[in-house]
């Protein structure tokens, strides 16, 4: 309960040094620099981050919250393309593992779970900030303690150093 408290804290006071930032920038002076952190609501609810290899990779991961008051953890490779006319629009796709407490009759999630993903999404970056709003959706095929099918969804937000 108090991570979720610390955890919104954070949220704000990013939220409120980008539009900070975002008025101190002038459309001409606009860089995005290749690490972006952020948070994530969904699942997981948490923190998000991206760092960009080349225009067209990237490793991405969060960390955060499930519903059920577990946690879990994920790294992804990503592809970028930008198939619409806008360049500020694009998609990511890619794969990855998730990490987390494991569920079953006999361990109380006790055990480590792990799982391999997809991962599918949008972004965009925001004019005259070092900022992206994403969204994506993740299915997870878990391996560990027990095999089975889950789906990650979730949006947020990083501003980019």
């Amino acid at each position: 309960n108090v991570m979720k408290k610390l955890m919104f804290l954070c949220i704000i006071l990013l939220m409120w040094n980008v539009v900070a930032y975002s008025q101190t920038q002038s459309a001409s002076s606009q860089t995005y620099g290749k690490f972006g952190a952020g948070f994530m609501v969904g699942e997981p609810t948490g923190i998000s981050w991206k760092y960009r290899f080349t225009e067209k990779n990237a490793l991405e991961g969060a960390i955060g919250f499930l519903p059920d008051n577990g946690y879990r953890a994920n790294i992804d490779y990503l592809w970028h393309t930008h198939p619409f006319s806008n360049d500020r629009f694009g998609v990511d796709y890619g794969a990855g593992i998730a990490l987390g407490p494991g569920r079953t009759v006999e361990s109380n999630g006790q055990d480590i779970g792990f799982g391999v993903r997809g991962v599918a999404g949008l972004n965009f970056l925001i004019p005259n900030a070092p900022l992206d709003l994403f969204m994506e959706a993740a299915p997870i095929m878990v391996l560990s303690p027990t095999s089975k099918l889950d789906v990650d969804a979730g949006f947020g937000m990083r501003i980019y150093f």
